[in-house]
């Protein structure tokens, strides 16, 4: 693939208001484009990175300079994959070169991938506020029957109780980031499972994943920050019932579905999540989708503004398919 030429850009996309996690408030996302043209046919890739690995949009950026002549010399998709760690700046160009080879060939991204384009409906997400905040925007987001729910250390029960009795209806999925330890954790399962908590993500910190091993629980666990790529799967998978699979962390659709099908393979579930970010960031991860049971792509709904040909949302969170003029 030579002759190829590569363009970075940054954006930053406001948020609709200020979005809290543990141990982390943001109101706005830097993501880096990165596009590869040959003159005829151009490819896109968005990434915003991995904050708790401590990329930021620059160290991307440099990340993506430091391979540019490689890349312009003829740097295939493959090789690529031992060229750039797993994280953002091997995301956003892998990402590109799926798109670039969909363009060139005249192919859909879903004939290079061999997979099938099934509806997809996502998660919208709750972050922390206080409880009565969190249930306030529970009850305004009645058109998405699934919701995730941001938890930290501070009044955990009392905030999943109460989004709870303003939507009864509602499938509910519970994400700590890491906040608790394996004490409080166990403390508040008798909590989730009373109020009908469906997956509980990332309960204890990145590292201390072995003390999930004797825990006995009826709602599955999932793993996001401990698990990368197909390799800390390796390490650590066997501690969760779920992994959370995002094209930013593992570097690039090509790794994230290769860890995705591993995954299945091994016999647990997978959620497609996201790190934010626009249609773009989410059009590859719509693709990830096919192989997953629980779906979190609804980084643009929190954005003040999309790119062009943005992926809409419908009733019930339904993404619409991504366009050929938007990626893939």
């Amino acid at each position: 693939m030579r002759g190829l030429h590569l363009e970075i850009q940054e954006d930053v996309f406001r948020l609709t208001k200020l979005f809290a996690i543990n141990n982390r408030i943001v109101d706005c996302e830097e993501t880096i484009r990165v596009e590869l043209t040959d003159g005829s046919s151009r490819g896109r890739g968005e990434a915003l990175g991995v904050f708790f690995a401590g990329e930021t949009a620059q160290s991307i950026r440099a990340q993506i300079e430091g391979l540019r002549s490689d890349v312009e010399a003829g740097l295939s998709r493959q090789d690529l994959q031992h060229a750039l760690p797993p994280g953002g700046a091997r995301a956003a160009l892998d990402c590109a070169f799926w798109d670039f080879e969909a363009k060139q060939s005249g192919c859909s991204i879903w004939d290079l991938t061999r997979l099938h384009p099934n509806p997809v409906s996502t998660t919208y997400t709750i972050g922390i506020q206080s409880a009565e905040q969190m249930a306030l925007e529970a009850k305004s987001a009645c058109i998405f029957p699934q919701l995730k729910v941001k938890l930290d250390g501070h009044e955990p029960a009392r905030k999943i109780q109460s989004i709870r009795r303003v939507r009864p209806d509602a499938s509910l999925i519970v994400d700590a980031n890491g906040a608790w330890s394996i004490d409080q954790f166990l403390d508040l399962l008798p909590v989730f499972e009373a109020t009908g908590v469906e997956l509980v993500e990332q309960p204890l910190p990145s590292g201390t994943d072995a003390a999930l091993e004797k825990t006995h629980s009826d709602i599955p666990i999932g793993g996001d920050e401990s698990i990368l790529d197909r390799r800390n799967y390796r390490q650590v998978g066997q501690f969760y019932d779920v992994i959370n699979v995002k094209i930013d962390k593992a570097g690039g659709l090509t790794e994230a579905l290769a860890l995705a099908n591993e995954v299945r393979r091994s016999g647990k579930r997978i959620m497609v999540g996201n790190m934010g970010g626009s249609s773009l960031s989410m059009a590859p991860s719509y693709v990830l989708a096919q192989l997953a049971t629980f779906v979190d792509l609804d980084g643009p709904l929190h954005l003040v503004r999309d790119v062009d040909h943005a992926i809409s949302y419908g009733l019930g969170g339904e993404l619409s398919p991504p366009t050929r003029a938007l990626w893939g």
